[in-house]
């Protein structure tokens, strides 16, 4: 039933035009972000899995200026999956992920965000832990 349990909740379209960040609210409100392209197809998950059952639950928080998704993954949902280091991560379309703030929590003063933001303009948003 993957897939056919949820609806689609939010997205950003990615500075190029070329794709949207979008965040899937799956059965028990888990969330799974997915990278949707303009041309079509199949979306895929942030995160990489082939199956996106398998995947950790995932957060879109909108995009860097050069292109990155902005994501926070978590390490023990209630339910869902999670990684070993939570936190905020940024994201390319390769889905390789580059941690740059630790937390069981996304920060409280980030939101969602239709504009991409600098990396400048996060790293104050995250405080003097982002890396």
């Amino acid at each position: 039933m993957a897939g056919s349990v949820g609806h689609w909740a939010w997205a950003a379209l990615s500075p190029d035009g070329s794709r949207f960040l979008a965040q899937w609210s799956a059965e028990c409100e888990v969330p799974i972000a997915f990278f949707v392209s303009l041309e079509g197809g199949k979306p895929v998950s942030v995160s990489g899995e082939s199956d996106w059952t398998a995947s950790p639950n995932t957060e879109g928080f909108g995009w860097t200026s050069d292109g990155r998704a902005i994501v926070f993954i978590p390490t023990k949902p209630a339910c869902g999956s999670g990684i070993f280091r939570p936190g905020i991560y940024l994201v390319g379309s390769d889905c390789l992920q580059k941690l740059i703030w630790r937390g069981n929590e996304p920060p409280p003063k980030l939101e969602r965000s239709l504009e991409p933001r600098t990396i400048g303009q996060l790293r104050k948003i995250l405080g003097p832990n982002a890396s």
